[in-house]
């Protein structure tokens, strides 16, 4: 038996679920690529949403009025991480699904659903080329998802490399954004308060 407190490395947080779906979400060690040249890093799992077997790979837990740097690293708890993973490390990672959470002190709603669209998992890997389509078609909206994004999504920004994740990857100008200190100040869910004044959590999971 292996938890969070004594973890077993693993490919994945999907693999390690499915050797144990009794597992409780925590942080655990995988390595992602076997015998591979990549070295075995600590990741958090969410061993319940939907399934299971989801790797956290952004979590950034704003507070409204502050505006702190984006990290490049291993965000360890959903709820109070900062950081994300570069496109390095998202492409050691194997995974067709991606997931995308967020609320803010801005409003009642929430965005959560999953995508399966291949463009969309590339653009979290390279952080090169994007378009509307990769947002508005394969997702899967989850429990307690009232956003209007992603289906509203009319825009997006392309080459934002190990950004892709917070540059606003989909939008709706001067309505509905998905920002993560997007043009160095903006901290946006679902709306467009165009500044860093609103308390959010967002987050970015892989499975």
């Amino acid at each position: 038996m292996f938890g969070p407190s004594t973890p077993q490395q693993n490919k994945s947080c999907k693999s390690l679920h499915n050797a144990d779906p009794d597992l409780p979400s925590g942080v655990y060690r995988i390595d992602q690529d076997g015998k591979g040249s990549a070295k075995p890093r600590s990741v958090y799992c969410d061993m319940t949403t939907d399934g299971g077997g989801w790797t956290l790979v952004l979590a950034y837990n704003h507070v409204g009025g502050e505006n702190k740097d984006l990290v490049l690293g291993v965000p360890l708890d959903p709820a109070t991480g900062y950081a994300h993973f570069s496109n390095a490390m998202m492409k050691s990672l194997t995974y067709g699904e991606a997931r995308f959470y967020c609320t803010t002190s801005g409003h009642a709603r929430v965005m959560n659903f999953k995508t399966t669209n291949a463009g969309a998992l590339n653009y979290l890997k390279t952080g090169g080329a994007n378009t509307v389509g990769y947002w508005t078609s394969g997702t899967t909206k989850l429990e307690g998802h009232t956003a209007y994004l992603p289906d509203a999504a009319l825009d997006v920004y392309s080459n934002q490399h190990n950004y892709a994740m917070t540059e606003f990857p989909f939008w709706t100008g001067g309505v509905y954004h998905w920002g993560i200190n997007g043009e160095g100040i903006r901290w946006e869910c679902d709306d467009f308060p165009n500044n860093n004044s609103k308390t959010t959590l967002h987050q970015i999971w892989v499975r």
